[in-house]
Parts: C-alpha cells; structure tokens; sequence
C-alpha cells in the first residue's frame, strides 16, 4: 500500500514544476517548486478488481509539501531532486475500522510528519529532434521510514532504489497549439530486506517494480496548458491477500511489503504561466485499477514553480 500511494504523488507531484518530457534545462539554469498535496483513501481491495473484495476501512489521510529542485549541466544533461514532507494520520469511525481498536497496542493507526521518499535523478537528451529521447538514471530512498512501513498510516516502505528509465516525447503542431505525446518507463532494482517467515518461504520484499506513464499535454494559445495522462507500476513478485498471507504475513510489518501489487491510475494537470518565470500547476489523480491495495486512491496537488534562466 505504501508503494502504491507513493508512486502515484511522485509521478504527480515532481512533474509539476515542469511536464513530463525528454527536454532538459539550459546549463546553468534552475528551477524550484514547492506545492500542498492531500491524498487519501477508506477502501482496500483484496486480489483485484474483477471480483476481489473491496472492504470499507477508516478513511486515511496523507497532506504533504512537495519539494523539487533541477539545474541544468552542459546542453544536455539535468539533474533534479524531490522531497515530500508528509503529515499522516487516520479519521477513524466505530462503524468501519480498523482504527482505534485492531493493533492499538501496536500503533497501527498512530499518525506522524517525516520527511518521505528522497529522488536524485539524473537525465541525459540522447535525441533532441521532432522524436525526443531520453535517458535517467535514479536513487530514491526513505530508509528512514523503515520502521513506519507496516502502519494502516504508513508512506513509504524504507527501501532504496536504483531506477534507470527513459522518456520518449513527439512534437505535433496543430495550427497555433501545441500537441505532445510523451511515454515512459522506469525499472526499480530494490535494495530490500530478506522475508523468511511463512510458507513462501524466502524472498526479498518489496520487490522489483516496473512503471510508466503516458501523457498527451495540449498548449493552445495564451498562458494555459493541459496535461492528460496515465501512469502504472507493477511489481515483479509478491503474495495475493488470501488467507494464508492474512495468518501468516499480516501480523508483520512486511504486511503491505509482501503482497504482489499493481496499480493504474489516471491523472491531469493544469498549469498557468505567471509573470517573472513562474507558473501555477493545480493537479488530481486517482487509482483506476488495483490489486491488492487501495482502489479509491485520490491524490490533488497545487503549487508553483519558479525558472532561473542562466547567469551571464
């Protein structure tokens, strides 16, 4: 569950400051955005979506500040960096559950404010024509969340990651607007712990991930743009939430760690152009197909970014 909620935001929030695409920035320029996000849940559905259940929980809710930096080295390279600072905490219910009662004495439900999942990537413009291409290298890790990975509130899972990927974008002009269509995927190597317990027996948990988005970004004209898109991730191995893994992984922290999780969902973003380099996103998404996790994720973002064009 955790990998779930924190895939989507960051697909979300550290596209923001500037929309998906293969184009880098100018060496020696920057750009900064700091945004509020809020996302939440109250169902989780076991197996998938053509007949697993969905079982009414509790309403989660995660509020964030959304942190992104990037600069520009060399004409073709870039290097960005995104932090979510994250409040968690649950608006529990005595008609639904799990909170207060299921795992108090194990603070099941008990809320906290960290910082979440750190990103440094690196990107490299292999092809800079009508067909964009490029390449990035990233590192993401919330090691300090590792403890927290277990809870009904968690964000997070306290692995680190080494993520190659590329994006691929194609330039149409369609009288005076502007059309994009952009695609990406990215596989996560996942530096994780060894889950021994059970009849699984062992693995590395979480596992392996893949993920991608595809985006069509529309730019009439004026200072307004739209951006459409779907993003997915999978991962490679895990346990289905049968009665099994409930018996014997649920009582762990490695609960939400172990399961074979998949999710799509679908997004869009307006952005406003402001004076002095600035711009304005207001963005929403949610989960569209799940398994094993939660299938009415919402996630809404708003913040502001601003460009510095190179000295000199």
């Amino acid at each position: 569950m955790g990998a779930a909620v924190l895939s989507l935001t960051l697909l979300l929030a550290t596209g923001a400051a500037q929309a998906e695409q293969t184009d880098v920035l100018p060496d020696g320029a920057h750009v900064v955005y700091a945004g509020l996000g809020v996302n939440t849940f109250k169902k989780l559905q076991f197996i998938d979506g053509d007949g697993g259940e969905a079982q009414d929980l509790d309403r989660a809710l995660r509020t964030r500040v959304d942190l992104y930096w990037a600069t520009g080295l060399g004409s073709r390279f870039q290097v960005a960096a995104s932090l979510p600072v994250v409040h968690s905490t649950v608006l529990d219910s005595d008609e639904r559950g799990p909170c207060p009662d299921l795992f108090a004495d194990q603070q099941y439900c008990e809320g906290f404010l960290r910082p979440g999942q750190l990103a440094v990537t690196g990107r490299f413009l292999a092809l800079d024509k009508a067909v964009g291409i490029a390449t990035e290298l990233g590192l993401r890790g919330d090691p300090w969340n590792a403890g927290l990975r277990g809870r009904y509130t968690a964000y997070g899972e306290g692995t680190v990651d080494l993520q190659p990927g590329a994006v691929i974008d194609w330039d149409v002009a369609l009288g005076s607007w502007d059309l994009r269509l952009v695609g990406a995927g990215s596989y996560a190597f996942r530096f994780s712990r060894l889950v021994t317990e059970g009849s699984a027996g062992s693995f590395r948990a979480p596992g392996d991930h893949l993920s991608g988005l595809a985006e069509v970004q529309l730019a009439p004209p004026g200072k307004v743009s739209l951006t459409l898109g779907t993003a997915g991730m999978r991962r490679l191995w895990g346990l289905d939430w049968d009665s099994d893994y409930q018996a014997e992984y649920f009582p762990t922290d490695d609960r939400w760690t172990v399961l074979w999780y998949r999710q799509l969902a679908a997004y869009g973003k307006v952005s406003v152009a402001l004076p002095k380099d600035m711009g304005l996103h207001l963005g929403a998404g949610r989960v569209v197909r799940v398994r094993n996790g939660p299938p009415d994720t919402w996630d809404v973002t708003v913040g502001v970014h601003k460009y510095y064009g190179p000295r000199g």
